[in-house]
Formats: C-alpha cells, sequence, structure tokens
C-alpha cells in the first residue's frame, strides 16, 4: 500500500455512507472531498475496472430477473459479459477524457486525475442505483421503471455538481447544456464510425 502512498488517507464505512448523502444533497461539496482524496493515477486505474464491471454483473443480474429482448449488437453483448465489460470500460475511458478536454476548452481548470475522481464517484453512485433498481425489479417490478426515471434526472443533478466542482464552473444550467450537447456530439460520432465499420448503432431486433 506505500508504494502508492495510500497510508495518507482512509475511508471508513460511515465516510462512504456521508459523502453518498453529502453527493445527493450538494453535489459539489462532495466532488471536492471526492477530488480532495487526490487518490494515486494506478489506484483511480484500477477503480474505473471496478466500477465498469460492477456495472456490467448488475446489468446481467437485472437481465435474469427481468429478461428483455435487445436490438442490435446490445443483444450480442448481453450474451457476452467479457465484451460489455470492455465496452463498459471504453465508455468511461471515452467520458473521462471527455470531461476534462472539453470542460479545459470552455475554461475550467481540472486535469485528467480529477476526472478520473469525478467519474469514478459518478459511476459508483450510478451502481447503487443500479443495485436499488435490481431491489424493485424483485420486490415490486413496476417500481424499477420510476427508479430508472428518476435515475435521469439524478444523473445530471450528480454529474453537473462534480464538473462543476472539478472545473470550477459556477452555472450549473450551462453545465448541463454542456453536457447534453457533448453526449448528443459523442453519440453522433460513434454513430458515425460504427457505420463505417458497418456496424448499426440500434438494429432491428429480430
Amino acid at each position: 500500500m506505500r508504494a502508492f502512498g495510500l497510508e495518507a488517507w482512509q475511508v471508513t464505512g460511515a465516510d462512504l455512507v456521508g459523502l453518498v448523502r453529502l453527493s445527493l444533497a450538494d453535489p459539489v461539496a462532495a466532488g471536492r472531498r471526492v477530488l480532495a482524496l487526490a487518490l494515486p493515477r494506478p489506484v483511480l486505474w484500477q477503480a474505473l475496472v471496478l466500477v465498469s464491471c460492477l456495472s456490467v454483473v448488475l446489468t446481467e443480474l437485472a437481465g435474469l430477473v427481468a429478461p428483455a429482448a435487445a436490438p442490435g449488437f446490445l443483444a450480442a453483448l448481453s450474451a457476452n459479459p467479457i465484451a460489455a465489460a470492455l465496452l463498459q470500460g471504453v465508455v468511461l475511458l471515452a467520458m473521462v477524457h471527455a470531461t476534462w478536454a472539453i470542460g479545459r476548452a470552455f475554461g475550467g481548470r481540472g486535469d485528467l486525475d480529477g476526472s478520473l475522481h469525478v467519474v469514478i464517484w459518478m459511476q459508483a453512485l450510478l451502481i447503487m442505483l443500479q443495485l436499488l433498481q435490481l431491489v424493485a425489479l424483485v420486490v415490486l417490478p413496476p417500481l424499477a421503471a420510476l427508479v430508472g426515471l428518476a435515475g435521469i434526472v439524478l444523473f445530471f443533478w450528480l454529474f453537473s455538481g462534480l464538473v462543476m466542482a472539478l472545473h470550477g464552473f459556477a452555472s450549473r444550467a450551462r453545465v448541463i447544456f454542456g453536457i447534453i450537447a457533448s453526449f448528443v456530439a459523442l453519440v453522433f460520432a460513434a454513430s458515425l464510425v460504427l457505420a463505417v465499420l458497418g456496424i448499426p448503432l440500434l438494429a432491428e431486433a429480430a
């Protein structure tokens, strides 16, 4: 542990619960606290892999609890958890670099390590939401859809605050607009790349 400098910080279960609560109430303050951890980059990369794998595991479990037809290559990914984990990792990696580079382009002061911190924490929060949705699927299936809808709103609330903490932005509305615009641009670019490769983004279900 000393090789990575981990002796400088410790996070207890109570700290984690407190950070989750703070993230829901004030994601900007929570973002500053996450950034203050200043984890070594090797640990951050390992954490990115971990949250990618956990997200795929919960997605696969949800598919077992409530199977649903998936279009195109999404169905193939569902049948291949390793490929799904790799894709999830690539998406998160792209999100890390986009959060860093686009924020800097608009005058932000965050760096790559900071972007890793906030994206990993954002994904960890989404994993907790996935777990809640999985429980809802088992206990009360109609509630799972509501959890999913709430998750969309929660994503923009949390991620905009974390980006504000990372880059020092003051306007949440502008950050949310930037997130939406960046997401649309990235999806469009991904669609073009997949189309060139002959892989439609959303193929019709058989």
